[in-house]
Protein backbone atom coordinates (compact mmCIF):
# COMPACT_ATOMS: atom_id res chain seq x y z
CA UNK A 1 0.00 0.00 0.00
CA UNK A 2 3.05 2.33 0.39
CA UNK A 3 3.39 2.76 -3.33
CA UNK A 4 -0.26 3.80 -3.90
CA UNK A 5 -0.23 7.21 -5.63
CA UNK A 6 -1.90 10.18 -4.12
CA UNK A 7 -5.05 11.23 -5.87
CA UNK A 8 -6.33 14.75 -6.13
CA UNK A 9 -3.88 16.65 -3.97
CA UNK A 10 -4.33 20.32 -3.77
CA UNK A 11 -1.59 20.82 -6.35
CA UNK A 12 -3.00 18.22 -8.77
CA UNK A 13 -6.76 18.79 -8.42
CA UNK A 14 -8.60 19.54 -11.67
CA UNK A 15 -11.00 22.42 -11.52
CA UNK A 16 -14.39 21.68 -9.82
CA UNK A 17 -13.27 18.23 -8.57
CA UNK A 18 -12.93 17.04 -5.06
CA UNK A 19 -9.55 16.17 -3.74
CA UNK A 20 -8.92 12.57 -2.83
CA UNK A 21 -6.13 11.16 -0.71
CA UNK A 22 -5.28 7.46 -0.65
CA UNK A 23 -2.58 6.20 1.67
CA UNK A 24 -1.39 2.75 2.58
CA UNK A 25 -0.33 3.78 6.04
CA UNK A 26 -3.70 3.09 7.63
CA UNK A 27 -5.86 2.19 4.61
CA UNK A 28 -7.38 5.66 4.55
CA UNK A 29 -9.37 7.08 1.63
CA UNK A 30 -10.62 10.65 2.02
CA UNK A 31 -12.70 12.97 -0.14
CA UNK A 32 -12.54 16.77 0.19
CA UNK A 33 -14.95 19.44 -0.98
CA UNK A 34 -14.37 20.97 -4.39
CA UNK A 35 -11.70 23.67 -4.50
CA UNK A 36 -10.31 22.94 -1.05
CA UNK A 37 -7.12 21.54 0.29
CA UNK A 38 -6.44 18.77 2.72
CA UNK A 39 -6.36 21.22 5.59
CA UNK A 40 -10.14 21.43 5.40
CA UNK A 41 -12.37 18.72 6.98
CA UNK A 42 -13.02 15.81 4.63
CA UNK A 43 -16.52 15.16 3.23
CA UNK A 44 -16.08 11.39 3.02
CA UNK A 45 -13.51 9.30 4.85
CA UNK A 46 -13.09 5.52 4.62
CA UNK A 47 -10.76 4.41 7.37
CA UNK A 48 -9.28 0.92 7.03
CA UNK A 49 -7.64 1.17 10.45
CA UNK A 50 -10.89 1.24 12.42
CA UNK A 51 -13.29 0.10 9.69
CA UNK A 52 -15.21 3.40 9.84
CA UNK A 53 -17.04 5.30 7.11
CA UNK A 54 -17.46 8.99 7.86
CA UNK A 55 -19.75 11.06 5.64
CA UNK A 56 -20.39 14.81 6.02
CA UNK A 57 -19.43 16.91 8.97
CA UNK A 58 -18.40 20.14 7.23
CA UNK A 59 -19.88 23.48 8.20
CA UNK A 60 -22.33 23.42 5.33
CA UNK A 61 -22.71 19.76 4.47
CA UNK A 62 -24.44 16.90 6.27
CA UNK A 63 -23.76 13.30 5.47
CA UNK A 64 -26.22 11.19 3.44
CA UNK A 65 -25.88 7.66 2.01
CA UNK A 66 -28.12 6.87 -0.97
CA UNK A 67 -28.59 3.48 -2.66
CA UNK A 68 -30.13 3.36 -6.15
CA UNK A 69 -31.49 0.57 -8.30
CA UNK A 70 -30.36 0.02 -11.89
CA UNK A 71 -32.77 2.71 -13.06
CA UNK A 72 -31.13 5.18 -10.69
CA UNK A 73 -34.16 5.29 -8.44
CA UNK A 74 -33.26 5.94 -4.78
CA UNK A 75 -34.45 2.92 -2.74
CA UNK A 76 -32.45 3.35 0.47
CA UNK A 77 -31.25 6.50 2.32
CA UNK A 78 -29.22 6.92 5.49
CA UNK A 79 -29.65 10.60 6.25
CA UNK A 80 -27.41 12.39 8.78
CA UNK A 81 -29.49 15.56 8.53
CA UNK A 82 -32.09 14.33 11.00
CA UNK A 83 -29.58 13.42 13.70
CA UNK A 84 -28.72 15.71 16.57
CA UNK A 85 -25.60 16.14 18.64
CA UNK A 86 -24.36 12.74 19.78
CA UNK A 87 -27.43 11.14 18.03
CA UNK A 88 -27.70 8.87 15.03
CA UNK A 89 -29.84 9.66 12.04
CA UNK A 90 -32.75 7.95 10.27
CA UNK A 91 -32.86 4.97 7.97
CA UNK A 92 -35.54 5.46 5.30
CA UNK A 93 -36.74 2.92 2.73
CA UNK A 94 -38.63 4.00 -0.42
CA UNK A 95 -40.78 2.07 -2.85
CA UNK A 96 -40.24 2.04 -6.61
CA UNK A 97 -42.31 5.21 -6.97
CA UNK A 98 -40.16 7.11 -4.52
CA UNK A 99 -42.68 7.01 -1.69
CA UNK A 100 -41.36 6.68 1.82
CA UNK A 101 -42.55 3.33 3.23
CA UNK A 102 -40.26 2.56 6.18
CA UNK A 103 -38.45 4.92 8.56
CA UNK A 104 -36.17 3.81 11.41
CA UNK A 105 -35.38 6.73 13.68
CA UNK A 106 -32.04 6.67 15.45
CA UNK A 107 -33.14 9.45 17.74
CA UNK A 108 -36.20 7.79 19.35
CA UNK A 109 -35.64 4.19 18.25
CA UNK A 110 -39.00 4.37 16.43
CA UNK A 111 -40.01 2.24 13.47
CA UNK A 112 -42.73 3.68 11.22
CA UNK A 113 -44.48 1.93 8.32
CA UNK A 114 -46.45 3.98 5.82
CA UNK A 115 -48.82 3.25 3.00
CA UNK A 116 -48.16 4.36 -0.55
CA UNK A 117 -50.40 7.34 0.19
CA UNK A 118 -48.17 8.35 3.08
CA UNK A 119 -50.54 7.24 5.88
CA UNK A 120 -48.94 5.68 8.94
CA UNK A 121 -50.23 2.07 9.18
CA UNK A 122 -47.84 0.77 11.83
CA UNK A 123 -45.73 2.48 14.45
CA UNK A 124 -43.34 0.96 16.97
CA UNK A 125 -42.64 3.64 19.56
CA UNK A 126 -39.24 3.04 21.13
CA UNK A 127 -39.79 5.69 23.78
CA UNK A 128 -42.97 4.29 25.41
CA UNK A 129 -42.80 0.74 24.03
CA UNK A 130 -46.12 0.91 22.12
CA UNK A 131 -46.92 -0.99 18.94
CA UNK A 132 -49.72 0.70 16.96
CA UNK A 133 -51.20 -1.12 13.96
CA UNK A 134 -53.84 0.24 11.56
CA UNK A 135 -55.68 3.50 11.46
CA UNK A 136 -55.98 6.01 8.60
CA UNK A 137 -58.64 3.81 7.00
CA UNK A 138 -56.55 0.67 7.38
CA UNK A 139 -57.27 -2.15 9.90
CA UNK A 140 -54.24 -3.45 11.73
CA UNK A 141 -53.76 -7.18 12.35
CA UNK A 142 -50.97 -8.97 14.20
CA UNK A 143 -50.35 -12.57 13.16
CA UNK A 144 -48.00 -14.97 14.98
CA UNK A 145 -47.14 -18.31 13.40
CA UNK A 146 -45.46 -21.47 14.58
CA UNK A 147 -42.39 -23.09 13.08
CA UNK A 148 -44.58 -24.83 10.48
CA UNK A 149 -45.91 -21.47 9.32
CA UNK A 150 -49.40 -22.04 10.78
CA UNK A 151 -51.08 -19.05 12.41
CA UNK A 152 -51.52 -19.68 16.18
CA UNK A 153 -52.18 -16.11 17.39
CA UNK A 154 -54.18 -13.45 15.56
CA UNK A 155 -55.03 -9.94 16.81
CA UNK A 156 -57.70 -8.46 14.55
CA UNK A 157 -57.79 -4.64 14.69
CA UNK A 158 -61.01 -4.45 12.66
CA UNK A 159 -63.10 -6.77 14.84
CA UNK A 160 -61.21 -6.25 18.07
CA UNK A 161 -60.71 -10.01 18.37
CA UNK A 162 -57.80 -11.86 19.92
CA UNK A 163 -57.65 -15.41 18.55
CA UNK A 164 -55.27 -17.90 20.13
CA UNK A 165 -54.78 -21.46 18.94
CA UNK A 166 -56.04 -23.31 15.92
CA UNK A 167 -54.07 -25.18 13.27
CA UNK A 168 -53.84 -28.13 15.66
CA UNK A 169 -52.80 -25.98 18.61
CA UNK A 170 -54.94 -25.08 21.65
CA UNK A 171 -54.68 -21.45 22.65
CA UNK A 172 -54.10 -20.57 26.31
CA UNK A 173 -53.93 -17.23 28.16
CA UNK A 174 -51.91 -17.41 31.41
CA UNK A 175 -51.48 -14.63 34.00
CA UNK A 176 -49.02 -14.88 36.89
CA UNK A 177 -48.52 -13.01 40.17
CA UNK A 178 -45.29 -11.13 41.02
CA UNK A 179 -43.83 -14.37 42.40
CA UNK A 180 -44.36 -16.07 39.05
CA UNK A 181 -47.26 -18.29 40.20
CA UNK A 182 -50.08 -18.92 37.78
CA UNK A 183 -53.31 -17.30 39.05
CA UNK A 184 -55.41 -17.07 35.85
CA UNK A 185 -55.68 -19.56 32.97
CA UNK A 186 -57.99 -19.38 29.96
CA UNK A 187 -57.63 -22.78 28.30
CA UNK A 188 -58.74 -22.97 24.66
CA UNK A 189 -58.46 -26.77 24.54
CA UNK A 190 -60.84 -27.47 27.41
CA UNK A 191 -62.81 -24.23 27.31
CA UNK A 192 -61.99 -23.65 31.00
CA UNK A 193 -61.40 -20.33 32.74
CA UNK A 194 -59.47 -20.93 35.97
CA UNK A 195 -58.92 -18.11 38.46
CA UNK A 196 -56.97 -18.41 41.70
CA UNK A 197 -54.88 -21.17 43.20
CA UNK A 198 -51.27 -21.04 44.39
CA UNK A 199 -52.40 -19.34 47.60
CA UNK A 200 -54.73 -16.91 45.85
CA UNK A 201 -58.53 -17.20 45.61
CA UNK A 202 -60.02 -16.15 42.28
CA UNK A 203 -62.95 -13.74 42.01
CA UNK A 204 -64.97 -12.53 39.01
CA UNK A 205 -66.25 -8.97 39.55
CA UNK A 206 -68.56 -6.99 37.24
CA UNK A 207 -69.30 -3.30 37.81
CA UNK A 208 -71.85 -0.86 36.38
CA UNK A 209 -70.97 2.34 34.56
CA UNK A 210 -70.71 4.14 37.92
CA UNK A 211 -68.01 1.69 39.00
CA UNK A 212 -70.22 -0.02 41.60
CA UNK A 213 -69.89 -3.77 42.00
CA UNK A 214 -73.10 -5.53 40.87
CA UNK A 215 -71.93 -9.12 40.30
CA UNK A 216 -69.30 -11.11 42.22
CA UNK A 217 -68.32 -14.75 41.86
CA UNK A 218 -66.16 -15.47 44.92
CA UNK A 219 -63.68 -18.37 44.64
CA UNK A 220 -62.93 -18.40 48.39
CA UNK A 221 -66.54 -18.77 49.60
CA UNK A 222 -68.01 -20.28 46.39
CA UNK A 223 -70.69 -17.55 46.50
CA UNK A 224 -72.35 -15.95 43.48
CA UNK A 225 -73.60 -12.48 44.46
CA UNK A 226 -75.80 -10.47 42.10
CA UNK A 227 -77.07 -6.96 42.79
CA UNK A 228 -76.39 -4.52 45.60
CA UNK A 229 -75.26 -0.90 45.42
CA UNK A 230 -78.82 0.13 44.56
CA UNK A 231 -79.29 -2.60 41.96
CA UNK A 232 -81.43 -5.76 42.33
CA UNK A 233 -79.71 -8.85 40.94
CA UNK A 234 -81.74 -11.18 38.69
CA UNK A 235 -80.92 -14.49 37.01
CA UNK A 236 -82.93 -14.93 33.78
CA UNK A 237 -83.00 -18.06 31.58
CA UNK A 238 -84.77 -18.09 28.20
CA UNK A 239 -85.78 -20.86 25.81
CA UNK A 240 -84.67 -21.17 22.19
CA UNK A 241 -87.44 -18.79 21.10
CA UNK A 242 -86.07 -16.13 23.45
CA UNK A 243 -88.98 -16.37 25.90
CA UNK A 244 -88.21 -16.12 29.61
CA UNK A 245 -88.84 -19.44 31.39
CA UNK A 246 -86.81 -19.04 34.60
CA UNK A 247 -86.29 -15.92 36.73
CA UNK A 248 -84.54 -15.58 40.09
CA UNK A 249 -85.47 -12.06 41.22
CA UNK A 250 -83.11 -10.47 43.75
CA UNK A 251 -85.49 -7.55 44.30
CA UNK A 252 -88.46 -9.64 45.45
CA UNK A 253 -86.70 -12.87 46.43
CA UNK A 254 -88.90 -14.82 44.00
CA UNK A 255 -87.92 -17.86 41.93
CA UNK A 256 -90.24 -18.13 38.92
CA UNK A 257 -90.15 -21.18 36.65
CA UNK A 258 -92.28 -21.62 33.53
CA UNK A 259 -94.65 -19.32 31.71
CA UNK A 260 -94.68 -18.29 28.06
CA UNK A 261 -96.29 -21.61 27.14
CA UNK A 262 -93.94 -23.67 29.32
CA UNK A 263 -94.74 -25.15 32.75
CA UNK A 264 -91.86 -25.02 35.23
CA UNK A 265 -90.75 -28.08 37.21
CA UNK A 266 -88.12 -28.52 39.92
CA UNK A 267 -86.62 -32.05 39.82
CA UNK A 268 -84.06 -33.49 42.25
CA UNK A 269 -82.47 -36.87 41.55
CA UNK A 270 -80.37 -39.35 43.52
CA UNK A 271 -76.79 -40.29 42.66
CA UNK A 272 -78.18 -43.09 40.49
CA UNK A 273 -80.29 -40.63 38.50
CA UNK A 274 -83.65 -41.63 40.00
CA UNK A 275 -86.15 -38.85 40.58
CA UNK A 276 -86.64 -38.22 44.31
CA UNK A 277 -88.37 -34.83 44.48
CA UNK A 278 -90.57 -33.06 41.90
CA UNK A 279 -92.26 -29.68 42.14
CA UNK A 280 -94.66 -29.65 39.17
CA UNK A 281 -95.70 -26.23 37.87
CA UNK A 282 -98.43 -27.67 35.60
CA UNK A 283 -100.34 -29.59 38.28
CA UNK A 284 -99.20 -27.69 41.36
CA UNK A 285 -98.01 -30.96 42.93
CA UNK A 286 -95.01 -31.60 45.16
CA UNK A 287 -93.89 -35.24 44.89
CA UNK A 288 -91.32 -36.57 47.38
CA UNK A 289 -89.96 -40.11 47.21
CA UNK A 290 -90.69 -42.98 44.84
CA UNK A 291 -88.32 -45.20 42.88
CA UNK A 292 -87.77 -47.37 45.96
CA UNK A 293 -87.42 -44.45 48.36
CA UNK A 294 -90.08 -43.08 50.71
CA UNK A 295 -90.17 -39.29 50.83
CA UNK A 296 -90.09 -37.34 54.09
CA UNK A 297 -90.43 -33.60 54.65
CA UNK A 298 -88.52 -32.55 57.79
CA UNK A 299 -88.40 -29.10 59.43
CA UNK A 300 -85.99 -28.34 62.29
CA UNK A 301 -85.69 -25.49 64.79
CA UNK A 302 -82.62 -23.30 65.30
CA UNK A 303 -81.12 -25.91 67.65
CA UNK A 304 -81.34 -28.49 64.86
CA UNK A 305 -84.11 -30.47 66.52
CA UNK A 306 -86.85 -31.91 64.33
CA UNK A 307 -90.20 -30.22 65.03
CA UNK A 308 -92.19 -31.10 61.88
CA UNK A 309 -92.13 -34.36 59.87
CA UNK A 310 -94.30 -35.40 56.97
CA UNK A 311 -93.52 -39.11 56.56
CA UNK A 312 -94.17 -40.60 53.11
CA UNK A 313 -93.72 -44.17 54.38
CA UNK A 314 -96.30 -44.05 57.18
CA UNK A 315 -98.38 -41.12 55.81
CA UNK A 316 -97.98 -39.36 59.18
CA UNK A 317 -97.77 -35.62 59.80
CA UNK A 318 -95.94 -35.05 63.09
CA UNK A 319 -95.70 -31.56 64.58
CA UNK A 320 -93.85 -30.73 67.78
CA UNK A 321 -91.62 -32.78 70.05
CA UNK A 322 -88.09 -32.07 71.22
CA UNK A 323 -89.45 -29.63 73.79
CA UNK A 324 -91.83 -27.96 71.36
CA UNK A 325 -95.60 -28.51 71.10
CA UNK A 326 -96.92 -28.51 67.55
CA UNK A 327 -99.89 -26.38 66.50
CA UNK A 328 -101.71 -25.99 63.19
CA UNK A 329 -103.05 -22.45 62.75
CA UNK A 330 -105.19 -21.20 59.86
CA UNK A 331 -105.85 -17.44 59.48
CA UNK A 332 -108.15 -15.37 57.28
CA UNK A 333 -107.05 -12.65 54.84
CA UNK A 334 -106.89 -10.06 57.64
CA UNK A 335 -104.58 -12.28 59.70
CA UNK A 336 -107.13 -13.32 62.32
CA UNK A 337 -106.86 -16.87 63.63
CA UNK A 338 -109.80 -19.00 62.50
CA UNK A 339 -108.67 -22.58 63.13
CA UNK A 340 -106.21 -23.97 65.70
CA UNK A 341 -105.19 -27.54 66.30
CA UNK A 342 -103.22 -27.38 69.56
CA UNK A 343 -100.66 -30.13 70.13
CA UNK A 344 -100.17 -29.15 73.78
CA UNK A 345 -103.83 -29.30 74.85
CA UNK A 346 -105.09 -31.61 72.06
CA UNK A 347 -107.82 -29.06 71.30
CA UNK A 348 -109.31 -28.29 67.89
CA UNK A 349 -110.65 -24.74 67.88
CA UNK A 350 -112.69 -23.36 64.99
CA UNK A 351 -113.97 -19.80 64.78
CA UNK A 352 -113.54 -16.83 67.07
CA UNK A 353 -112.39 -13.30 66.24
CA UNK A 354 -115.92 -12.44 65.05
CA UNK A 355 -116.42 -15.66 63.10
CA UNK A 356 -118.30 -18.81 64.19
CA UNK A 357 -116.60 -22.05 63.29
CA UNK A 358 -118.41 -24.84 61.45
CA UNK A 359 -117.37 -28.35 60.46
CA UNK A 360 -119.02 -29.33 57.19
CA UNK A 361 -118.74 -32.73 55.49
CA UNK A 362 -120.12 -33.35 51.97
CA UNK A 363 -120.74 -36.47 49.91
CA UNK A 364 -119.28 -37.19 46.47
CA UNK A 365 -122.09 -35.20 44.85
CA UNK A 366 -121.07 -32.15 46.88
CA UNK A 367 -124.17 -32.27 49.09
CA UNK A 368 -123.77 -31.43 52.77
CA UNK A 369 -124.42 -34.49 54.96
CA UNK A 370 -122.78 -33.51 58.26
CA UNK A 371 -122.56 -30.08 59.91
CA UNK A 372 -121.19 -29.10 63.29
CA UNK A 373 -122.37 -25.51 63.74
CA UNK A 374 -120.28 -23.36 66.09
CA UNK A 375 -122.88 -20.57 66.18
CA UNK A 376 -125.85 -22.70 67.28
CA UNK A 377 -124.03 -25.65 68.85
CA UNK A 378 -125.97 -28.05 66.62
CA UNK A 379 -124.75 -31.27 65.04
CA UNK A 380 -126.68 -32.12 61.89
CA UNK A 381 -126.21 -35.55 60.31
CA UNK A 382 -127.92 -36.59 57.07
CA UNK A 383 -130.20 -34.76 54.69
CA UNK A 384 -129.94 -34.15 50.93
CA UNK A 385 -131.23 -37.66 50.26
CA UNK A 386 -129.02 -39.28 52.91
CA UNK A 387 -130.15 -40.42 56.38
CA UNK A 388 -127.60 -39.80 59.12
CA UNK A 389 -126.40 -42.39 61.63
CA UNK A 390 -124.04 -41.97 64.56
CA UNK A 391 -121.95 -44.94 65.69
CA UNK A 392 -119.98 -45.52 68.88
CA UNK A 393 -117.57 -48.47 68.98
CA UNK A 394 -115.52 -50.13 71.69
CA UNK A 395 -111.77 -50.71 71.67
CA UNK A 396 -112.24 -53.91 69.64
CA UNK A 397 -114.06 -51.97 66.95
CA UNK A 398 -117.48 -53.43 67.79
CA UNK A 399 -120.46 -51.14 67.53
CA UNK A 400 -121.97 -50.48 70.98
CA UNK A 401 -124.23 -47.48 70.31
CA UNK A 402 -126.07 -46.40 67.19
CA UNK A 403 -128.15 -43.29 66.69
CA UNK A 404 -130.27 -44.07 63.61
CA UNK A 405 -131.47 -40.95 61.78
CA UNK A 406 -133.72 -42.90 59.41
CA UNK A 407 -135.71 -44.74 62.11
CA UNK A 408 -135.23 -42.25 64.92
CA UNK A 409 -133.86 -45.03 67.15
CA UNK A 410 -131.08 -45.10 69.72
CA UNK A 411 -129.67 -48.62 69.50
CA UNK A 412 -127.60 -49.92 72.42
CA UNK A 413 -125.78 -53.23 72.09
CA UNK A 414 -125.77 -53.80 75.88
CA UNK A 415 -128.76 -55.19 77.77
CA UNK A 416 -129.95 -53.13 80.73
CA UNK A 417 -130.40 -49.71 82.21
CA UNK A 418 -128.51 -49.14 85.44
CA UNK A 419 -128.37 -46.37 88.01
CA UNK A 420 -125.67 -45.55 90.52
CA UNK A 421 -126.39 -45.88 94.25
CA UNK A 422 -124.28 -45.20 97.34
CA UNK A 423 -122.74 -48.29 98.90
CA UNK A 424 -122.61 -48.81 102.67
CA UNK A 425 -119.15 -48.47 104.15
CA UNK A 426 -117.11 -51.68 104.60
CA UNK A 427 -119.35 -53.52 102.11
CA UNK A 428 -117.97 -55.17 98.99
CA UNK A 429 -120.37 -55.51 96.08
CA UNK A 430 -119.69 -57.79 93.09
CA UNK A 431 -121.56 -57.93 89.75
CA UNK A 432 -124.68 -60.16 89.94
CA UNK A 433 -125.20 -59.58 93.69
CA UNK A 434 -128.78 -58.78 94.86
CA UNK A 435 -128.82 -55.52 96.89
CA UNK A 436 -131.27 -53.92 99.36
CA UNK A 437 -131.49 -50.50 101.06
CA UNK A 438 -130.43 -50.17 104.71
CA UNK A 439 -132.03 -47.61 107.08
CA UNK A 440 -129.45 -44.99 105.89
CA UNK A 441 -130.57 -45.41 102.29
CA UNK A 442 -127.31 -47.09 101.27
CA UNK A 443 -126.92 -50.48 99.64
CA UNK A 444 -125.96 -53.73 101.24
CA UNK A 445 -126.35 -57.37 100.13
CA UNK A 446 -129.81 -58.91 100.69
CA UNK A 447 -129.98 -61.47 103.53
CA UNK A 448 -133.74 -61.99 104.27
CA UNK A 449 -136.42 -63.78 102.30
CA UNK A 450 -139.09 -61.63 100.64
CA UNK A 451 -137.37 -58.35 101.63
CA UNK A 452 -139.36 -55.38 100.28
CA UNK A 453 -136.23 -53.15 100.60
CA UNK A 454 -134.84 -54.86 97.53
CA UNK A 455 -133.44 -52.44 94.87
CA UNK A 456 -131.91 -54.58 92.14
CA UNK A 457 -128.85 -56.47 90.95
CA UNK A 458 -125.29 -55.11 90.65
CA UNK A 459 -124.82 -54.68 86.88
CA UNK A 460 -122.09 -56.30 84.79
CA UNK A 461 -122.20 -60.02 85.64
CA UNK A 462 -121.97 -62.77 83.02
CA UNK A 463 -122.39 -61.68 79.40
CA UNK A 464 -124.48 -58.59 80.09
CA UNK A 465 -123.33 -55.00 80.49
CA UNK A 466 -125.48 -51.96 81.11
CA UNK A 467 -126.54 -50.12 77.97
CA UNK A 468 -127.12 -46.91 79.87
CA UNK A 469 -125.96 -45.80 83.32
CA UNK A 470 -127.77 -43.04 85.19
CA UNK A 471 -126.63 -40.75 88.01
CA UNK A 472 -122.95 -41.41 87.48
CA UNK A 473 -120.97 -39.08 89.72
CA UNK A 474 -117.34 -38.89 90.68
CA UNK A 475 -116.60 -38.47 94.37
CA UNK A 476 -115.08 -40.05 97.47
CA UNK A 477 -118.18 -42.14 98.35
CA UNK A 478 -118.32 -45.71 97.00
CA UNK A 479 -121.06 -46.15 94.44
CA UNK A 480 -122.18 -49.11 92.31
CA UNK A 481 -124.43 -49.38 89.22
CA UNK A 482 -127.67 -51.26 89.94
CA UNK A 483 -129.64 -52.76 87.04
CA UNK A 484 -133.17 -51.38 87.33
CA UNK A 485 -134.46 -52.33 83.86
CA UNK A 486 -133.63 -54.89 81.20
CA UNK A 487 -131.71 -58.17 81.22
CA UNK A 488 -129.07 -58.93 83.83
CA UNK A 489 -127.21 -61.93 85.27
CA UNK A 490 -128.22 -62.47 88.93
CA UNK A 491 -126.85 -64.72 91.67
CA UNK A 492 -129.56 -67.34 92.54
CA UNK A 493 -129.78 -70.09 95.27
CA UNK A 494 -131.94 -73.11 94.23
CA UNK A 495 -131.74 -74.88 97.61
CA UNK A 496 -135.02 -73.16 98.58
CA UNK A 497 -136.69 -74.59 95.51
CA UNK A 498 -135.81 -75.16 91.85
CA UNK A 499 -136.05 -72.16 89.50
CA UNK A 500 -137.76 -72.54 86.16
CA UNK A 501 -138.07 -70.20 83.20
CA UNK A 502 -140.76 -67.62 83.93
CA UNK A 503 -140.57 -67.87 87.73
CA UNK A 504 -140.68 -64.64 89.70
CA UNK A 505 -137.62 -64.10 91.85
CA UNK A 506 -137.27 -62.48 95.27
CA UNK A 507 -134.64 -62.15 97.98
CA UNK A 508 -133.43 -65.25 99.86
CA UNK A 509 -131.79 -65.86 103.23
CA UNK A 510 -128.49 -66.43 101.36
CA UNK A 511 -126.58 -63.12 101.26
CA UNK A 512 -126.84 -61.42 97.87
CA UNK A 513 -128.78 -64.30 96.26
CA UNK A 514 -132.29 -64.48 94.85
CA UNK A 515 -134.74 -67.48 95.02
CA UNK A 516 -138.03 -68.47 93.45
CA UNK A 517 -141.00 -66.49 94.91
CA UNK A 518 -143.25 -69.48 95.67
CA UNK A 519 -145.33 -67.62 98.31
CA UNK A 520 -147.28 -65.09 96.27
CA UNK A 521 -148.73 -63.44 99.37
CA UNK A 522 -145.29 -62.51 100.67
CA UNK A 523 -143.83 -61.69 97.24
CA UNK A 524 -145.75 -58.47 96.64
CA UNK A 525 -143.24 -55.56 96.75
CA UNK A 526 -140.30 -57.95 97.00
CA UNK A 527 -140.13 -59.30 93.42
CA UNK A 528 -137.04 -58.26 91.42
CA UNK A 529 -137.96 -59.79 88.07
CA UNK A 530 -138.64 -62.90 86.01
CA UNK A 531 -136.20 -65.78 85.42
CA UNK A 532 -135.18 -66.24 81.77
CA UNK A 533 -133.28 -69.43 82.49
CA UNK A 534 -133.55 -72.42 84.85
CA UNK A 535 -131.50 -73.37 87.97
CA UNK A 536 -132.78 -76.58 89.59
CA UNK A 537 -130.18 -77.02 92.30
CA UNK A 538 -127.28 -75.28 94.02
CA UNK A 539 -126.25 -71.66 93.35
CA UNK A 540 -125.33 -69.91 90.12
CA UNK A 541 -126.00 -67.03 87.72
CA UNK A 542 -129.43 -66.85 86.13
CA UNK A 543 -130.48 -64.39 83.43
CA UNK A 544 -133.26 -62.22 84.84
CA UNK A 545 -135.55 -59.66 83.25
CA UNK A 546 -135.60 -56.88 85.87
CA UNK A 547 -139.19 -55.80 86.69
CA UNK A 548 -139.46 -54.57 90.24
CA UNK A 549 -142.90 -55.37 91.76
Amino acid sequence: MSDLPKLGTKDQLPPNQDATEQTGRNGLVTFYPTGTDQTRPSVISINGDNGGVDIGGTRDKHGKLLLRDKWMTITYIIDGEHGESSQTGDIVLYDADGHERVRISGKNADVTLKSAAGDVIAHLDGKVGDLILGGQGQKGDLSVRNSAGNETIHLDGHLGDAILGGSGQGGTVVARDPAGHETIRLDGSSGDLTLGGNGQDGDVILRNIAGNETIRMDGATADLTLGGNGQGGDVVVKNTAGNETIRLDGGTGDLTLGGNGQDGDVIIRSTTGNERIRLDGATGDISIGGNGQDGDLTVKNTAGNETIRLDGSTADLALGGNGQDGDIIVRNTTGNERIRLDGDTADLTLGGNGQDGDVVVKNTAGNETIRLDGATGDISIGGNGQHGDMFVRNSAGNETIRLNGQLGDIILSNADAAEHFDLMESVTAVPGMLMVLNPDGKLEPSSRAYDSHVVGVVAGAGNYRPGIVLDHRDGPAARVPISVLGKVSCMVDATYGPVEVGDLLTTSPTAGHAMAASDRSRAFGAVIGKALGPLREGTGLVTVLITLQ
